[in-house]
């Protein structure tokens, strides 16, 4: 019985380190790390309205979701889902902006029914950081929202995409890195320049101040705005 289950655990810790998830973790708590340096006014303002307690929080949630809840899923994604043939340029660009939709509209769902009385208690902690927001917040999300709002919409993304491994690999970075930019106070000045179906940092942190359900889009493709202009042709 022993053997069998120091088998297993060697067999998962192997796939773990192997994980090309896990290197993604790593690479977002790196970002972090530069990203909070580069808004230390706003880290400071942080620290002073939510306390020194509620920051090393939003780190531990962020090591925690970075460095193995995420690379867990990635796993299975890439063992089951992943298409082991690799696609053309042309596949490349059609399946990755489709990964970002379905992940966004995923997303969007998630987060709408979080906003509601019966679901937010799942999403109630995320939004303790509103005065004041840093790129470390993105990641302060519980392990359940955390399941149901960032790693369900990757799942079902894959199983309709079936993608490659570059084209897994490549969307995740691309989730990873918007949903900590639109979390940093320090750029939210170049929001003027994103294009309208794209998740401005500006966007995002309204979201956060207000008290009202605006924005609920992220990390990438704006959901609401897409809702909005296709209303008008419906």
């Amino acid at each position: 019985m022993y053997t069998f289950f120091n088998k297993i655990s060697k067999t998962i810790m192997e796939g773990y380190i192997q994980n090309n998830g896990l290197y993604l973790g790593l690479g977002t708590i790196s970002l972090v790390t530069c990203l909070e340096l580069t808004n230390l006014s706003s880290v400071v303002k942080l620290i002073r309205y939510n306390g020194i307690y509620s920051y090393v929080k939003a780190w531990a949630h962020t090591i925690v979701n970075s460095a193995l809840f995420g690379p867990i899923v990635y796993h299975g994604v890439r063992q089951n889902l992943l298409d082991v043939k690799e696609h053309t340029i042309i596949v490349n660009i059609i399946n990755i902006p489709t990964i970002l939709l379905l992940h966004s509209y995923g997303y969007w769902v998630a987060h709408n029914m979080m906003h509601k009385k019966y679901l937010w208690c799942i999403h109630k902690y995320h939004h303790t950081y509103s005065c004041y927001v840093t790129p470390v917040v993105a990641m302060a999300v519980s392990p359940m929202e955390y399941s149901i709002a960032y790693m369900f919409p990757f799942i079902f993304a894959s199983c309709i995409i079936t993608p490659s491994n570059f084209e897994l690999l490549t969307s995740a970075t691309i989730i990873s890195v918007c949903n900590l930019m639109i979390h940093c106070p320090s750029i939210e000045y170049f929001s003027k320049y994103y294009p309208d179906w794209w998740v401005s940092p500006g966007k995002h942190l309204k979201h956060h101040s207000s008290k009202s359900k605006c924005h609920i889009a992220a990390p990438t493709i704006d959901i609401d705005f897409l809702i909005v202009l296709f209303s008008g042709y419906w």
